[in-house]
């Protein structure tokens, strides 16, 4: 009976002084901080200079309010867009589209029309073949005026096939432009 409990008492001393596996800490995607937005439009037919419309937080969240370009575009007209995301509050400048494009299969962005003449459609994808929204070709039809909300969602393991899903995961941005087709 002694030796049962000697040897009870050795296994627990030699079990409990095991070096337990070292867990690795989770990997924090921290969210970027985003002061400005430029969206780059270039005439297909290549005729008219490239126009940059903006959206710009040089404070971030809260604040003073963010400054808001209207997006005026010509009728009739196909353009390929090009969206820029900046962190402008470092040096130097944080280009936050190139980690948006690294990691294309977390992300997309919407684009989100109200009472415009106009079809956007994407011109990039991430490795699934899965639509990102970096690059859009917007086709304008006859004159109108409205807005067009531009989302850019993050959806690391929720990110569905195309079209996609504008209600799935976090939002990085949310900005509406209003615009003008003239």
């Amino acid at each position: 009976m002694k030796a049962k409990i000697i040897i009870t008492i050795i296994s627990i001393g030699f079990i409990s002084c095991r070096k337990q596996p070292e867990i690795p800490p989770a990997v924090i995607n921290e969210p970027e901080n985003i002061t400005s937005i430029k969206i780059t439009f270039t005439d297909s037919a290549g005729i008219d200079l490239p126009m940059v419309f903006e959206w710009k937080d040089p404070d971030g969240n809260g604040g003073q309010s963010p400054s808001i370009d209207s997006i005026i575009l010509k009728q009739n007209k196909t353009y390929t867009s090009e969206i820029t995301v900046l962190d402008e509050s470092k040096a130097p400048i944080v280009d936050v589209s190139s980690e948006i494009k690294n990691e294309a299969s977390e992300h997309q962005f919407f684009f989100k029309k109200t009472n415009i003449n106009t079809t956007i459609n994407y011109n990039d994808v991430d490795k699934n073949g899965n639509p990102l929204g970096l690059k859009t070709i917007w086709r304008r039809g006859a004159s109108s005026s409205g807005a067009i909300e531009i989302i850019l969602k993050h959806q690391p393991g929720v990110k569905v096939k195309s079209p996609g899903d504008a209600n799935a995961g976090s939002s990085d941005i949310d900005i509406t432009f209003i615009t003008s087709i003239n």
